[in-house]
């Protein structure tokens, strides 16, 4: 399992900058002197003169991308969704209408109405927090990892919560990336030809150099 999630996690795109100038408009501070950091030329603290580490600089909450996925693209890409009336998958639907019953579905109904939601068990298939938090980390999709102790076991347990205008970017997440990931291990792996690496069935391209499976 670890092995795989370390090839799934150096896989995966980067898809933002953290080190681009001048520094967008991403609400960060200067751990110094709290300097507001919005359209800085340069990666130091122009009131205290602070360097700027952007790598430990940035939050986890941060909101450095623009979601993904809407919800409202055709066809409707496999976010793992079912319809309410006869529960067969959404997935590939060439308009708002279930392929199998034909009944109306708004994708926007499935996304939650506060500003962030709880990644419980039913939609990450009891993957564990910790494990989703160093995925969302590098596809950048904002989240917060809270740690709670139970009086009762005297056990620490883990919550998280993901900006819900990202929802659809974690589902996708879940069920494209690890799951398929997971369900690969079960696979033979591939050895890249280019530079010898070893690599999980269901990628399509070394994750170390880059080259295309052949």
């Amino acid at each position: 399992m670890a092995k795989m999630v370390r090839k799934l996690v150096e896989s995966m795109k980067m898809t933002v900058d953290i080190h681009q100038l001048p520094i967008p408009e991403w609400h960060l501070r200067c751990p110094n002197c709290d300097y507001l950091l919005n359209g800085l030329p340069s990666h130091r603290c122009s009131e205290c003169g602070d360097p700027l580490d952007m790598a430990t600089l940035i939050p986890t909450y941060a909101r450095l991308r623009e979601p993904r996925f809407t919800g409202e693209e055709l066809p409707f890409p496999d976010f793992g969704l079912y319809c309410n009336r006869c529960d067969e998958p959404l997935a590939g639907a060439r308009k708002h209408e279930c392929p199998s019953c034909q009944e109306p579905f708004e994708p926007s109904m499935s996304r939650p109405k506060k500003p962030r939601f709880v990644a419980n068990k039913q939609i990450t298939n009891e993957i564990a927090p910790q494990l989703l938090a160093l995925l969302l980390e590098h596809d950048f999709i904002p989240y917060t990892l809270e740690e709670k102790h139970n009086p009762v076991s005297g056990l620490m347990t883990w919550s998280l919560h993901v900006l819900s205008e990202f929802h659809f970017d974690f589902l996708w997440l879940v069920r494209n990336k690890f799951l398929a990931s997971n369900d690969a291990t079960e696979q033979p792996e591939w050895q890249c030809q280019d530079c010898g690496n070893d690599n999980p069935a269901n990628f399509d391209a070394c994750w170390s150099c880059g080259e295309a499976r052949e």
